[in-house]
């Protein structure tokens, strides 16, 4: 394999890597927002009473609370991904130097096979002419 193969792969990784978690909370941000626009329009033409008021707040505070544990599973499954992507990288790395070596194994024997014949070879043909064939 060349050298620069996993260099390319390397490079691919990251940058997919990069492109999937350039903006990961602007999913669920913007239907917050909608739901926080609404609740302010609405809130105008309610009447503003203690019950209200509390049950408003409570439903605020339940929805900040699931946009933060949403965040956080975010965040763990972003740390998860990018751990998972840079283990690929590193046994793709791992793999293409195996490949290289058994490569270099694999010329290695064929080269001792073939000195190994010559010299067998050349052994046989002195005890022929030793033994007079």
């Amino acid at each position: 394999m060349a050298m620069s193969s996993w260099i390319e792969t390397y490079t691919s990784s990251l940058d997919a890597r990069d492109a999937l978690t350039s903006h990961p909370s602007l999913s669920y941000i913007a239907p917050y927002t909608r739901y926080a626009d609404h609740y302010s329009n609405t809130s105008h033409t309610t009447s503003s009473t203690p019950q209200n008021n509390a049950r408003q707040a409570a439903k605020i505070k339940d929805l900040e609370q699931r946009l933060r544990d949403r965040e956080e599973e975010l965040r763990g499954k972003t740390r998860l991904l990018e751990n998972t992507q840079d283990e690929i990288v590193s046994l793709t790395l791992q793999l293409n130097m195996a490949e290289e070596r058994a490569e270099r194994l694999k010329g290695e024997n064929e080269d001792l096979v073939r000195r190994w014949m010559e010299r067998m070879g050349s052994e046989a043909e002195r005890m022929n002419l030793g033994s007079g064939f």
